[in-house]
């Protein structure tokens, strides 16, 4: 937890003290990003046990308002833990399965820290989805956690619409079962900017 109060104060310093050589405009616009590769750390009720699950999929979309040297954003976003990224699964219903998404909605703050490279921070909610089901047994239930946490992440643009980025999101309150949860994410994201002024 010390680490994470430490990195959060670094990133939120480097905001406040970071100086614009040249006053720029502000514009505003919408980003569409797929955050398909995922990482979970997550209470498994099935097992009683913490646990960690990777996999792929995602969807979100944002609405931000700023200049190529900060930004602000309102997120929101799914997550999912498919076990392959494309292609075809396998739907065999036997033996048991469990299955972690998220759902999320963020505040953040885009820096940029020169050339291409980005650092963002800010603020979540998220609601954690666990899905049990055993095919032998016809046993299925779900539940659902929330949490409150941080948003950190690092962006790399690879021009004006693409780029890429990763981003951490400790949970820091968690409002309905005290274990700890974490999500890592790599998003391809897309701004589509609507003016400037």
């Amino acid at each position: 937890m010390r680490k994470i109060w430490l990195i959060s104060g670094c990133l939120f310093a480097s905001m406040a003290f970071g100086q614009e050589t040249k006053k720029e405009p502000l514009g505003f616009g919408i980003t569409v990003s797929f955050p398909w590769v995922n990482q979970y750390y997550f209470y498994d009720y099935q097992t009683a046990k913490d646990a960690s699950k990777a996999g792929f999929v995602g969807l979100g979309a944002a609405l931000f308002l700023g200049n190529e040297k900060r930004k602000f954003s309102i997120n929101a976003g799914l997550t999912g833990d498919l076990p392959v990224p494309i292609g075809p699964m396998d739907f065999a219903k036997e033996g048991d399965r469990a299955s972690i998404s998220t759902n999320f909605i963020e505040g953040l703050y885009h820096h940029n820290l020169g050339g291409r490279f980005n650092i963002i921070g800010g603020a979540n909610f998220t609601y954690y989805n666990y899905n049990y089901i055993n095919y032998d047994t016809d046993t299925s239930y779900q539940q659902h956690d929330h949490t409150l946490g941080l948003t950190l992440g690092t962006e790399y643009r690879f021009t004006r619409v693409f780029s890429l980025a990763f981003f951490y999101r400790p949970a820091l309150i968690m409002l309905n079962q005290p274990q700890y949860r974490h999500l890592f994410s790599l998003d391809a994201r897309f701004d589509i900017n609507f003016s400037r002024n």
